[in-house]
C-alpha cells in the first residue's frame, strides 16, 4: 500500500482517536494503541503471511530487513515520530515481505530437494556424527539461497545441486558411522592393548577385518543391508571374544598358570580336547 493511500485510510480513525482522547472518554494508552493498530495492521497480516510461506529459509536476508526496517517503524511509534516516517517504512516492510514471498515461492522449486536432503541428513543427526560434511554441504546450500535472492537462478540451481548431492552422502555416511558406533568402540578397547603383553592379535584382526567388510557393505547400502548386520555381529563377537582372551592371558601369566592349570580350569573345554585325541 501507497504512503499517500495509507494516510488517507489511517487519517479518520487517528481523528477519531484523538477526539475521544481530547474528551477524556479513553485514556492515552488505549488511543495510543488504537492509533497503533490502524497504522500497522495492514503489513502485520502481511508479515504473517510471508512467515507462513518460508521465507526465513528460502529469503531469509530479505526477510530479516523487512522485520528490521518494520521494527524500525515499531521504534518510530514509541517516540511519537512523524505518521509519515512510520507510514514509510511500513509500506517499505510490506514491498519487502511480499519480495521474499516471491522469492520464497520461487526458491522452493528450485531448492526444494536440496532442502528435502537436508531435512533427511538432519534427521539422522548428520551434524552431530559429521559435522565437518554436514557444514559443507550447509554451506553450499545458503550459497544457493544467496544467488536466488539476488535472482542469480542458474547459479543457485547449480549450488543445490551440489548440495543436494552433499547432503545425501552425509545422510548415508552418518546411517554407515551409526552402525559402526559400537564395534569401533570394541576395537579401540583391543588396539589399547596391542601395546602390553597380553594383545590377542589374531582375533583382533580377525575382529577388524569383518568391521571393515561391515563398512564397506553399508558404505554400498546403508539402509537395510541385513548382511552389514551380520557382519557387524561377527566383529563384536570376535571383539569380546579378544577382549575376554586378553583378560584370561593377563590371569595366567601373572599367576603364572600352566597348560595344566587351563585345562583342569576347563578354560579349554573338555569336548575339544577328546576330539583331538580321537584324531591323532
Amino acid at each position: 500500500m501507497m504512503p499517500d493511500v495509507l494516510w488517507k485510510k489511517t487519517t479518520p480513525i487517528l481523528c477519531a482517536a484523538l477526539l475521544l482522547w481530547a474528551s477524556g472518554t479513553v485514556s492515552h494508552a488505549d488511543t495510543a494503541l488504537t492509533i497503533k493498530k490502524s497504522l500497522f495492521e495492514d503489513t502485520d497480516k502481511i508479515m504473517q503471511e510471508a512467515d507462513s510461506q518460508k521465507t526465513r529459509f528460502y529469503a531469509p536476508t530479505i526477510f530479516n530487513n523487512a522485520v528490521a526496517t518494520y521494527q524500525s517503524a515499531e521504534t518510530d511509534f514509541a517516540e511519537e515520530k512523524s505518521i509519515r516516517e512510520i507510514n514509510e517504512k511500513l509500506t517499505k516492510a510490506s514491498t519487502l515481505f511480499r519480495k521474499a514471498m516471491t522469492v520464497a515461492e520461487e526458491g522452493e522449486k528450485v531448492l526444494g530437494s536440496a532442502e528435502t536432503a537436508r531435512m533427511n541428513a538432519h534427521k539422522v543427526m548428520a551434524s552431530k556424527y559429521k559435522p565437518a560434511e554436514w557444514s559443507e554441504a550447509d554451506e553450499t546450500l545458503k550459497r544457493a539461497v544467496a544467488k536466488m535472492e539476488k535472482g542469480q537462478t542458474e547459479e543457485a540451481m547449480t549450488l543445490a545441486s551440489q548440495a543436494e548431492q552433499l547432503f545425501g552422502q552425509v545422510e548415508r555416511d552418518t546411517v554407515a558411522f551409526s552402525y559402526m558406533v559400537e564395534i569401533r568402540e570394541k576395537l579401540r578397547q583391543i588396539e589399547s592393548m596391542r601395546a602390553g603383553e597380553y594383545f590377542a592379535p589374531k582375533t583382533y584382526q580377525k575382529a577388524l577385518a569383518l568391521a571393515r567388510q561391515a563398512e564397506e557393505e553399508l558404505a554400498r547400502q546403508p539402509y537395510g543391508n541385513e548382511q552389514a548386520k551380520g557382519l557387524i555381529k561377527e566383529a563384536m563377537q570376535q571383539a569380546d571374544l579378544g577382549i575376554k582372551l586378553s583378560q584370561q592371558i593377563k590371569v595366567l601369566v601373572k599367576e603364572k598358570k600352566t597348560f595344566e592349570d587351563l585345562y583342569l580350569e576347563s578354560v579349554i573345554p573338555m569336548e575339544t580336547l577328546e576330539s583331538n585325541q580321537d584324531k591323532s
